[in-house]
């Protein structure tokens, strides 16, 4: 998916956890917002596209 997007849009069991640039995470914090459903310390959330 990292590969092929911009963007990535996290939930856990439903709620929205964020939106973020591919560019400014990586796997291991992309896992950790989907097991403990919290934003990475000092990752800002992407512009939602318009």
């Amino acid at each position: 998916m990292f590969g092929l997007s911009d963007r990535l849009a996290v939930v856990k069991n439903g709620p929205l956890v964020g939106t973020y640039r591919t560019a400014e995470v990586d796997e291991d914090e992309v896992l950790g917002l989907i097991i403990e459903g919290k934003r990475p310390g000092g990752k800002a959330r992407a512009e939602h596209a318009t």
